[in-house]
């Protein structure tokens, strides 16, 4: 067995859904949410979790599918986004929208990207940085302003 699934994971507050049924793990917090709500956004993820592991209880609480590259507060961010939790939108502070980036980023969300690069496109980037986010998140019409 994986060192990382012997670590004493805390169940994350918000979401743990008891009728979720499938369970990934972000820093030290496990989240069981809707295999169906994630896929809704992602076709992508939808065949990345169809591909066998050899695993019979992968995606369970004893054995989550492990986030390496998101932490437990991007994750957060990014179900908050995928679930529309809150009844008034988040600030467009640009942590939250770079995080909504990175992970619909990396699991192809067309319609997530687009919210975060739009809501980017309002704030006052320093020109670095947009050039920075352009060159990691593929968001070619920013490069040329940039340079």
């Amino acid at each position: 067995m994986d060192v990382d699934h012997r670590l004493v994971s805390l169940r994350h507050s918000e979401f743990w859904f008891t009728d979720g049924n499938i369970v990934f793990r972000a820093s030290n917090t496990l989240f069981c949410v809707h295999c169906g709500v994630l896929v809704h956004h992602s076709p992508a993820l939808e065949g990345i979790l169809a591909m066998p592991s050899g695993y019979d209880t992968d995606g369970t609480e004893q054995l989550p599918i492990i986030l390496h590259q998101i932490s437990e507060e991007d994750f957060t961010h990014f179900l908050n986004w995928v679930y529309h939790i809150s009844s008034v939108p988040p600030p467009p502070e640009e942590q939250f929208l770079v995080t909504i980036l990175k992970v619909s980023h990396l699991w192809m969300i067309s319609n997530s990207i687009q919210f975060a690069i739009d809501g980017l496109e309002k704030l006052t980037l320093h020109p670095t940085r947009r050039l920075e986010l352009a060159q990691l998140y593929s968001i070619p019409q920013w490069i040329a302003p940039a340079i």
